[in-house]
């Protein structure tokens, strides 16, 4: 099966990526057994398997101060364990580099070379490191993705860990919000006089 995994590097400075034992109480399949810098790391041991079409994009803030280079050393050495450990052959497929800043131009860059990875099948999405803003257009890519690319937005996630000396840490799928995002879209376009009682409906389930 076709599956496309995307994931924002860290900007932290060299020798900041902690790692994380994460888990996931909401979901119970993105529990890894091991310590991870990388969020996306559970999320692949979790949904890739040997016989799967993998492709793996990385967006990486370039500037001079950032040390994107080195915590992607990292990461592909934890992508390299967990190869073995699931017996694929998983690499990295495409580098998406912006630069670091937050004007328009750059969020437009970024949107348009997402939408250019996309060929079908299911997403996943990694939304822990980057800027603020990434997100939201990681989010709009896999929108557009869905509408227009014939893919599955599958699974989005987030880590998050305390910065108290402890290991521990936690995975959360937020893929919920993304798909009710979507029925609120829909609910706007075909709910008529309804789309505020659809909306309450679904919020209550």
């Amino acid at each position: 099966m076709k599956k496309t995994f995307i994931l924002t590097m860290s900007i932290m400075k060299k020798g900041y990526l902690k790692e994380i034992n994460y888990i996931c109480n909401g979901n119970t399949s993105l529990n890894f057994d091991a310590k991870t810098c990388f969020p996306s790391i559970p999320l692949i041991a979790a949904y890739a398997s040997k016989d799967d079409d993998i492709n793996l994009v990385v967006i990486k803030i370039k500037d001079d101060k950032i040390d994107s280079d080195a915590n992607l050393e990292k990461f592909d050495e934890e992508l390299s364990a967990l190869n073995k450990k699931l017996e694929t052959n998983i690499k990295i497929n495409k580098i998406i580099e912006v630069p670091y800043n937050e004007n328009k131009n750059t969020h437009i860059e970024l949107l348009s070379k997402l939408i250019n990875v996309f060929d079908g099948g299911k997403l996943y999405c990694d939304i822990t490191y980057g800027t603020k803003p990434m997100p939201i257009i990681m989010i709009t890519a896999l929108n557009y993705a869905e509408k227009v690319k014939d893919c599955d937005v599958d699974t989005i996630v987030y880590g998050q860990y305390s910065h108290d000396g402890s290991d521990k840490g936690e995975l959360f799928d937020v893929t919920a919000l993304y798909h009710i995002n979507s029925v609120i879209n829909t609910a706007a376009m075909f709910g008529g006089q309804n789309v505020e009682e659809i909306v309450k409906t679904l919020l209550k389930i």
